[in-house]
């Protein structure tokens, strides 16, 4: 947390913080911080569904393949999202033909 934290003399800016924190576990596809979605969703209105939809668009974009996802957030995004590896090869397939689905 933010406000009972040695952060919070380094980063004067709450809101700041929390975004950056969140931009750092998506370029890292890390798992969404769950022991924060009050903070998150409440106050930044990320949801862990945007979060996986977001990080899912990225790894499309750029063609990477699904086994470049960490162990937990590909379990997490197959929990959420429905969307396993069989599926993400499917979506690329049809975004390949038709260049673009998002």
């Amino acid at each position: 947390r933010y406000r009972n934290n040695l952060v919070k003399h380094i980063k004067k800016d709450e809101r700041k913080y929390y975004e950056d924190l969140l931009k750092y576990s998506r370029d890292h596809l890390m798992l969404y911080p769950y022991h924060l979605s009050d903070i998150m969703v409440k106050g930044l209105r990320i949801t862990p569904f945007s979060y996986y939809t977001g990080i899912m668009e990225d790894i499309m974009n750029s063609e990477k393949s699904y086994d470049s996802l960490p162990n937990f957030t590909a379990a997490d995004c197959l929990r959420l999202l429905g969307i396993g590896r069989n599926q993400y090869i499917d979506l690329m397939n049809q975004c390949r033909s038709s260049k673009k689905i998002f």
